[in-house]
């Protein structure tokens, strides 16, 4: 428990609280080190313990993003995968205590998909930053999602039941106790610190059968989704010495700490089983408009199996020299099994639709416009593996602590095992048409040296001035390409908002200081290299390009924070623009979640934009915001120069999101959850065609969530010892309020006239989800 001033609130704000006996287990070191100082690394402080309140159908971190995070897009509730300010899923940063996170290469569709990485319940701290980051994260033009699964004290742990997430966690800690002490022991200023074990573990199962029961297309869905991930620690016997008081030539004393935290060894896993077999059966579609309306009728024979297996461990190894200086190793390795197994035959009729109210066959076919079958067959297998060893440290090299300067040094490998058997054709008019026809096999090794050094100075003793700069080095061994990234953050904060009280979703303010104090100003300018992954680097046939310069992102952003005061409650407005310059890029046409690259093409690009958050107590004790985005991207096709500038595939101008929590006021344990996102129409286009990618728009996609829970608490843990039931969370969920029709991606139909009809694939329809959450 750290020391620190006790504030009192303003007269209408006062209440008291009757609490438990307070215990002292430790104090915190004023040369800590292992403050990550968030608030200074352009990162928006996000509560895990309260994530898995806003309603969605995933429980993961990742897709509830586009409601917490500014300038985060997502147009599937199916996926949690997301665009940053025009950026694709494939720009975007995972990391979970320095460790970085992959996810499959595969994957088409959001139904396939399952759990996105983050477990909330067992991050005690997160932080998100679209964009001006510092150079201590790695190499990703959009974002970073930075993970803490922190080193759990007493036993605790959770059960979640519902129709489509079931979640266990549990977590504690063992300490070995000592049972014989010397005399000398006893009186020395020296003592030891007893070997600690700590264990984090988190059980996840995604079952959404029932869901994708309400898509278009019907038949017997069997997905099986199962996630397992945990932490291991442990703390070795220790030598702790005692702080001394050390009088100065001034005559004033000053207090010396010795280190107290020397070793710390962990261990993190990961491992995901994704099965995803779907056997369709018949799909009817009806689309278009008043004047025009068309029905596509399906017939299926045939079945679509996914595999994915992916595993993860990180050991680290933590070594503390001194109260200035932490060293930390860090020895990585992750694999996928990626295997796509379809063979799937559609007889297919598309129609007009009568749309004349006042006739008998009102809604009923007219012509058919098209007669046709359609095949897709595939046996895609890919094995990938990345291993890295890395070292990290921080030093204050000064006693004034003035400076903290950070450095890393990382080695990493890929290796790449792809396998590329894939065909599909229409009959449509009496003949057979290969539309497209891959078979490839790719085996790619890679090898990619990092490095970074950034200094983080206080400007100012009172903390209100800071400055960090830093710069990455990177070294791919496949194109033999050296880049050098150097990155600026500056911040002025007058009313100290790195200090922000634990367990809020927003930024808390001290309102006894001035009005004119209660800002925060940031700047931040980088540079962002993102070398080439496989995904990149591979063409619509299966053609690796590996000599592909990386992707560059020039960053400049400028924003800041308002903290004030309205009914009486806390409040904070988030305002931040943003331009990037992109060069190096890589066009790429999306397809659902599945993005396939022009990689033998070269692009040039612009973002820019302006992220708003407002966040605060619409209703007194609990936390609701708003955010809105602008934006606007583009990019130029050097093969293309006639073409000039055109709007990129995540060109989406306008995106809204809002979270508001009420409760009964004659009942607080009642409360009620609204979820609303919308996001203007995105761009599509002709399948496989480079010049005409983006010359449609999707309809906008609207989404309204709606979430009703009982809070139960119980009493008497004290003499459960803890091990006793804390509290019951009960929520009945309404998915889709509005009974939105929202697009995700187009199936291409010919008709008799060879004319390309659009099909618009759906997402989910209204549903109702029941959820229970124990806690003990």
């Amino acid at each position: 428990v750290a020391a620190g001033e006790i504030k009192r609130l303003p007269t209408k704000m006062e209440a008291s609280y009757e609490i438990g006996d307070v215990r002292i287990t430790d104090q915190k070191n004023p040369t800590d080190i292992d403050d990550p100082d968030r608030a200074f690394r352009q990162l928006i402080p996000i509560n895990p313990k309260k994530i898995t309140e806003i309603t969605s159908v995933k429980s993961d971190l990742s897709s509830k993003l586009a409601t917490i995070g500014a300038g985060v897009v997502q147009n599937s509730e199916l996926s949690s995968q997301y665009r940053v300010r025009g950026g694709n899923f494939d720009e975007n940063l995972i990391y979970v205590n320095d460790i970085e996170i992959y996810r499959p290469f595969l994957i088409r569709t959001g139904q396939q998909e399952g759990l996105g990485f983050v477990n909330p319940n067992l991050a005690t701290e997160v932080g998100f930053s679209s964009g001006g980051f510092q150079a201590r994260f790695g190499d990703k033009m959009s974002s970073v999602l930075d993970v803490i699964y922190g080193e759990p004290t007493d036993f605790y742990g959770s059960v979640e039941l519902g129709v489509l997430n079931q979640n266990l966690h549990l977590e504690g800690s063992f300490e070995q106790k000592e049972t014989v002490r010397t005399l000398k022991e006893i009186h020395s200023d020296v003592s030891f610190r007893t070997r600690k074990f700590g264990y984090l573990v988190g059980f996840r199962r995604f079952t959404p059968s029932y869901i994708l029961g309400s898509l278009d297309t019907q038949g017997e869905y069997q997905p099986r989704f199962n996630d397992v991930q945990g932490m291991l620690t442990f703390r070795p016997r220790q030598k702790i010495k005692k702080y001394r008081i050390r009088v100065k030539r001034d005559g004033t004393r000053d207090t010396v700490y010795y280190n107290q935290d020397r070793l710390k060894m962990s261990l993190f896993f990961n491992y995901a089983k994704n099965d995803y077999l779907f056997i369709p059966q018949s799909r009817e579609t009806s689309f278009g408009n008043i004047q025009n309306a068309f029905r596509l009728q399906v017939a299926f024979v045939g079945q679509d199996l996914s595999q994915y297996s992916t595993g993860l461990a990180a050991f680290t190894l933590e070594h503390r020299p001194n109260t200035r200086l932490k060293i930390k190793y860090i020895v990585t390795g992750f694999q996928t099994r990626e295997a796509e197994l379809f063979d799937v035959e559609g007889g297919y009729f598309l129609s007009d639709v009568n749309i004349n109210f006042g006739s008998e066959g009102y809604n009923e076919t007219t012509f058919d416009r098209g007669i046709g079958t359609f095949y897709r067959h595939g046996r895609n297998y890919l094995k990938g593996s990345v291993f890295a060893a890395e070292q990290r440290g921080d030093w204050f090299p000064g006693n004034g602590f003035r400076h903290k300067i950070s450095w890393g040094l990382r080695a990493q490998a890929q290796l790449i095992d792809d396998q590329l058997k894939e065909w599909n054709g229409f009959d449509s008019s009496g003949y057979f048409s290969l539309e497209e026809s891959y078979r490839t096999q790719t085996t790619l090794n890679s090898f990619l040296y990092k490095a970074f050094i950034q200094d983080h100075w206080k400007l100012s003793s009172d903390k209100s001035k800071r400055l960090v700069i830093g710069a990455r080095a990177i070294y791919n061994d496949l194109n033999g390409q050296l880049l050098f990234a150097p990155r600026v953050q500056f911040v002025i904060d007058p009313a100290s908002l790195a200090s922000k009280s634990e367990g809020e979703m927003m930024d808390r303010s001290d309102y006894t200081r001035s009005d004119k104090r209660n800002y925060q100003i940031r700047f931040a300018a980088g540079i962002y290299h993102q070398p080439l992954f496989y995904r990149e680097m591979r063409d619509f046939d299966g053609t690796v390009y590996s000599d592909r310069p990386a992707q560059t992102s020039y960053h400049l952003i400028a924003g800041g924070d308002y903290l004030f005061k309205m009914w009486g409650r806390p409040f904070k407005l988030m305002v931040e623009g943003y331009g990037k310059y992109m060069t190096n890029l890589v066009p790429y046409q999306v397809d659902n979640v599945r993005i396939r690259y022009y990689p033998q093409n070269t692009a040039t690009g612009y973002a820019y934009g302006l992220d708003t958050r407002v966040t605060g107590e619409f209703i007194r004790g609990l936390d609701s915001w708003l955010n809105l985005g602008l934006l606007r991207t583009a990019e130029n096709v050097q093969e293309l120069p006639e073409q000039g500038y055109v709007l990129r595939p995540s060109d989406q101008r306008v995106n809204f999101s809002m979270y508001f929590q009420d409760e009964l006021p004659f009942d607080p344990t009642y409360k009620v959850h609204i979820n609303f996102v919308y996001g203007s129409g995105l761009r599509f286009g002709f399948p496989g065609s480079l010049e005409n990618r983006t010359i449609f728009k999707v309809p906008s996609y609207q989404r309204v969530d709606l979430g009703f829970s009982k809070m139960v608490l119980f009493k008497g843990l004290e003499e459960m010892d803890g091990f006793g039931l804390q509290s019951l969370w009960i929520s009945a969920e309404i998915f889709n309020v509005l009974q939105r029709a929202n697009t995700v991606s187009y199936t291409w139909i010919k008709d008799v006239f060879n004319t390309q009809f659009a099909i618009p694939n759906f997402l989910s329809a209204r549903l109702l989800n029941l959820r229970v959450i124990a806690k003990f």
